[in-house]
């Protein structure tokens, strides 16, 4: 049985990226693209996490095809400078996609879709239970991301 050790919730402002891969399921349920997609899916998360980094966020989680990011911005007058970073994230994650392929042979060409959100009262909920532990994140705008992604075309 899990032991919580910790669940604490916290209002906060930031930046939401939310990242996925267009078309994953069509290329999971046909055999001919499904283990390049499992390849690329496995290099596409740790890509994820270096690019998120990168640009000053915090990698909040996995979304099985794509992922949920998190920038706070503490200061409103700091938006302009963190959004500019995020765009410029994932534009540069698009290009290293649409050049690369993440170096997987596949008969299709895997392509990912980026949304980026202002959420002003975020729930940021830190929860430590057996030796794991978690954050996970709410609000009206991240739901709004997730309904928003765009395909980036190469």
């Amino acid at each position: 049985m899990a032991v919580v050790s910790k669940l604490e919730g916290r209002r906060s402002r930031g930046i939401v990226w939310v990242c996925d891969l267009q078309s994953s399921s069509k290329y999971l349920n046909n055999n001919e693209s499904a283990e390049a997609l499992e390849k690329f899916l496995q290099r596409f998360l740790f890509l994820s996490i270096v690019f998120v980094e990168a640009a000053g966020g915090r990698f909040i989680k996995w979304t099985g095809d794509g992922f949920l990011a998190w920038f706070e911005t503490p200061l409103l007058r700091d938006a302009g400078t963190i959004v500019g970073e995020v765009f410029n994230a994932a534009w540069q994650m698009s290009l290293y996609v649409n050049v690369s392929q993440l170096g997987i042979t596949a008969p299709v060409k895997f392509k990912i879709r980026h949304a980026m959100t202002m959420e002003h009262d975020a729930l940021v909920i830190d929860l430590s239970y057996s030796e794991n532990n978690s954050t996970d994140l709410l609000g009206r705008a991240v739901v709004l991301a997730f309904r928003l992604r765009m395909p980036v075309n190469s």
